[in-house]
């Protein structure tokens, strides 16, 4: 009895580790009401990430596109994706797609899209990752945006702020 408590508390410590760490991630079997790709929109329609995602050069946060935006393009068929149909669907009804977040710091990170975006110049793949190149919706949030150690790392290398308060609230 005593060796399986022990076992237990183990587990479960391993767990929290693994948890705290970032190195475990709960499945996540995410299905978007519209199968967005990314890699289409970016090579077949020239489209840059700001231009979708508002608030990404100038705000805290990188919003999601506005249905009318979407409309713009698909007002009629455009192309064969099943999923096309659906735009004009949301569009005609005038309600947005609800896309499914799957990125989200903690509530006690800051996080300004302008300041890394406008001010250090960084791209958004540098910590998105290759979004560019991805023709299935995005279905979990990229290791490195809830890494302490990787932000870290960057703000290391970029001379950028080590002080607690620079990002925690």
């Amino acid at each position: 009895m005593k060796r399986l408590a022990v076992a237990g508390a183990l587990v479960v410590g391993l767990g929290v580790v693994a948890v705290a760490s970032g190195a475990w991630r709960a499945p996540r079997s995410v299905i978007e009401p519209v199968a967005f790709d990314h890699k289409l929109h970016i090579e077949k329609e020239d489209l840059e990430c700001t231009e979708c995602h508002a608030g990404a050069e100038e705000g805290i946060h990188a919003g999601l596109p506005d249905i009318h935006e979407c409309a713009d393009c698909h007002d009629r068929a455009k192309g064969t994706h099943p999923d096309e149909p659906k735009v004009r669907e949301f569009a005609e009804k005038d309600e947005q797609i609800p896309f499914v977040r799957v990125e989200r710091l903690p509530g006690h990170v800051y996080f300004s899209h302008r300041v890394h975006v406008k001010l250090a110049g960084m791209e958004c793949k540098e910590c998105h990752g290759d979004v560019a190149s991805r023709s299935e919706p995005i279905d979990a949030p990229v290791a490195s945006l809830i890494s302490m150690q990787q932000c870290m790392a960057c703000h290391r290398e970029q001379h950028a702020s080590l002080e607690c308060v620079a990002c925690h609230k």
